[in-house]
């Protein structure tokens, strides 16, 4: 990849940062919807753009996409999701995402390990949270 490619790269990531951060998802995601070779980052930037607007099935979409796009998910992904499925009580998702975290080694860090135990709680699986907090 040239220079032009990553400073091309990094300013579309940025103006969809821009619109995520003051909350207008919407025209974030248009300029995200422009970005011709997105990377982890400019995903997860859009992810996580729909959590903080409480646009929770939206960033679960964004996920799903990105997984289909072939793009490697990191702990920081994980936790986002988490958050997700946390605000969704979807407790299965979030299943789905410990065993995805297991299979693809995911250094489990203490933002990570929070992360699962506060989904597992909040989805109402008291003795998964305790298991894993222990």
């Amino acid at each position: 990849m040239n220079v032009r490619n990553v400073r091309d790269k990094i300013t579309w990531t940025t103006i969809v940062t821009v619109f995520a951060n003051a909350g207008q998802v919407d025209q974030a995601n248009e300029y995200f919807d422009e970005i011709p070779d997105r990377d982890k980052v400019s995903w997860m930037v859009m992810a996580d753009g729909y959590l903080r607007a409480n646009h929770f099935k939206e960033a679960l979409d964004v996920f799903r996409e990105m997984e289909g796009s072939n793009i490697r998910a990191d702990g920081y992904t994980m936790v986002c999701i988490l958050r997700v499925c946390m605000h969704l009580g979807a407790l299965e998702v979030g299943k789905w995402i410990r065993c995805y975290i297991d299979k693809n080694k995911i250094r489990r860090d203490v933002f990570l390990g929070n992360a699962l135990i506060d989904m597992y709680l909040k989805c109402g699986n008291v003795e998964r949270a305790m298991k894993i907090f222990e």
